[in-house]
Protein backbone atom coordinates (compact mmCIF):
# COMPACT_ATOMS: atom_id res chain seq x y z
CA UNK A 1 0.00 0.00 0.00
CA UNK A 2 0.97 3.71 -0.11
CA UNK A 3 0.62 5.68 2.60
CA UNK A 4 1.24 9.26 2.76
CA UNK A 5 1.18 9.44 -0.90
CA UNK A 6 -1.14 12.39 -2.68
CA UNK A 7 -1.95 12.95 -5.95
CA UNK A 8 -3.51 15.94 -8.16
CA UNK A 9 -5.50 15.05 -10.63
CA UNK A 10 -5.68 17.90 -13.44
CA UNK A 11 -9.36 16.44 -15.14
CA UNK A 12 -12.10 15.12 -13.63
CA UNK A 13 -15.25 14.81 -16.27
CA UNK A 14 -13.51 11.94 -17.85
CA UNK A 15 -14.42 7.61 -17.56
CA UNK A 16 -10.81 7.35 -17.26
CA UNK A 17 -10.43 9.72 -14.78
CA UNK A 18 -12.85 7.95 -12.64
CA UNK A 19 -11.03 4.72 -13.05
CA UNK A 20 -7.62 6.22 -12.03
CA UNK A 21 -9.46 7.88 -9.17
CA UNK A 22 -10.29 4.29 -8.28
CA UNK A 23 -7.05 2.63 -8.98
CA UNK A 24 -5.31 5.35 -6.19
CA UNK A 25 -8.15 5.12 -3.85
CA UNK A 26 -8.17 1.70 -3.04
CA UNK A 27 -4.02 1.46 -2.68
CA UNK A 28 -4.32 4.70 0.08
CA UNK A 29 -3.63 7.21 -1.95
CA UNK A 30 -5.46 10.60 -1.24
CA UNK A 31 -6.57 12.45 -4.31
CA UNK A 32 -7.94 15.91 -5.28
CA UNK A 33 -8.88 17.00 -8.62
CA UNK A 34 -8.94 20.43 -10.39
CA UNK A 35 -11.75 20.51 -12.45
CA UNK A 36 -13.37 24.07 -14.44
CA UNK A 37 -16.90 21.85 -13.76
CA UNK A 38 -18.63 22.30 -10.51
CA UNK A 39 -19.95 18.49 -11.10
CA UNK A 40 -17.20 16.36 -12.76
CA UNK A 41 -17.87 12.50 -12.30
CA UNK A 42 -14.98 11.96 -10.19
CA UNK A 43 -16.44 14.30 -7.93
CA UNK A 44 -18.79 11.65 -6.62
CA UNK A 45 -16.14 8.71 -6.14
CA UNK A 46 -15.99 8.05 -2.28
CA UNK A 47 -11.92 8.51 -3.36
CA UNK A 48 -12.13 11.93 -3.97
CA UNK A 49 -10.91 13.62 -1.69
CA UNK A 50 -11.28 17.32 -2.52
CA UNK A 51 -12.20 19.12 -5.70
CA UNK A 52 -10.63 22.34 -6.47
CA UNK A 53 -12.14 24.81 -8.89
CA UNK A 54 -10.13 26.33 -11.62
CA UNK A 55 -10.86 28.01 -15.19
CA UNK A 56 -11.85 26.12 -18.25
CA UNK A 57 -8.17 25.05 -19.62
CA UNK A 58 -9.24 25.66 -23.11
CA UNK A 59 -10.40 29.40 -22.62
CA UNK A 60 -8.06 30.63 -19.80
CA UNK A 61 -4.61 28.89 -19.78
CA UNK A 62 -2.91 31.03 -17.13
CA UNK A 63 -6.06 31.29 -14.92
CA UNK A 64 -5.96 27.11 -14.95
CA UNK A 65 -1.80 27.08 -14.09
CA UNK A 66 -2.86 29.65 -11.17
CA UNK A 67 -5.67 27.85 -10.04
CA UNK A 68 -3.13 24.60 -10.21
CA UNK A 69 -0.26 26.74 -8.43
CA UNK A 70 -2.88 27.36 -5.57
CA UNK A 71 -4.00 23.83 -4.88
CA UNK A 72 -0.64 22.79 -4.74
CA UNK A 73 0.15 24.93 -1.71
Amino acid sequence: MMHGKRVLLSEGSSLTARETLTVLGRRGVQVEIVSASSAPIARFSRWCRRLHHAPAPATDPIGYLAGVDASMR
